[in-house]
């Protein structure tokens, strides 16, 4: 009797989980709508690459995700973050944020866990960038820091992939539904925005200073 019990509970959970056509239709509009993450993330990173964003100076001395060249070099840089550079980064970011707002949207349409991993990376190098611009921190520390905050990024995209199609395979609808809600709420609590802006104060006020610093010479020939 208590086989027969156990052997019905198996029988019945079976009927519960997803059959094969859900599983092939839920793999089917995953990959469709990854690869349309992917191809929008490429495109316009490729676009933030012009002079007109100060792409091309920054990368001579900071690693960029997109291009890491001479990284072991730049891991070594025991300079501090330059005048120009402040100018420089605040012309990428400017340009960048726009890319940065369009993965959030597109990997959230696929899972908010995909976008809560974009802007937990992206406050912790916002925090970090803060450490070099307040020049605790040289440039050589920075590109190590991001060297291992890329990979970290990487690493835990993939894990979310194989976690999502794994749960495709035995997850209800319902189940899967309360997955992206709860990840959609820890993807509202991060702190990615609060961090862009305070880098962008602090680089606001840095250059701010730098031209009231060229003015002053010509305050005092005036006097």
């Amino acid at each position: 009797m208590r086989l027969a019990s156990i052997l019905l509970l198996a029988v019945l959970l079976a009927a519960c989980g997803p059959t094969r056509e859900q599983i092939a239709e839920r793999t089917q509009k995953y990959t469709e709508l990854y690869s349309l993450a992917e191809r929008n993330a490429r495109t316009c990173l490729d676009g933030v690459k012009t002079p007109e964003t100060g792409y091309f100076d920054l990368k001579e001395q900071f690693i960029l995700h997109t291009d890491n060249s001479n990284e072991l070099y730049k891991k070594i840089y025991s300079n501090y973050i330059s005048e120009q550079n402040v100018q420089d980064y605040r012309k990428y970011r400017k340009a960048l944020q726009v890319c940065v707002d369009q993965m959030l949207k597109d990997y959230g349409t696929i899972d908010y866990r995909y976008a809560n991993n974009l802007a937990e990376k992206r406050a912790r190098s916002d925090k970090n960038l803060l450490q070099a611009l307040n020049r605790e921190i040289t440039v050589g520390d920075r590109n190590s820091f991001l060297v291992h905050l890329y990979q970290l990024y990487d690493e835990d995209k993939t894990e979310i992939g194989h976690d999502i199609l794994q749960e495709f395979g035995s997850l209800s609808d319902d189940e899967l539904r309360r997955h992206r809600e709860v990840a959609k709420q820890l993807f509202e609590s991060t702190e990615e925005y609060q961090s862009a802006n305070l880098v962008e104060k602090k680089l606001q006020e840095m250059e701010q200073a730098q031209q009231r610093a060229k003015k002053s010479p010509e305050v005092v020939q005036a006097n």
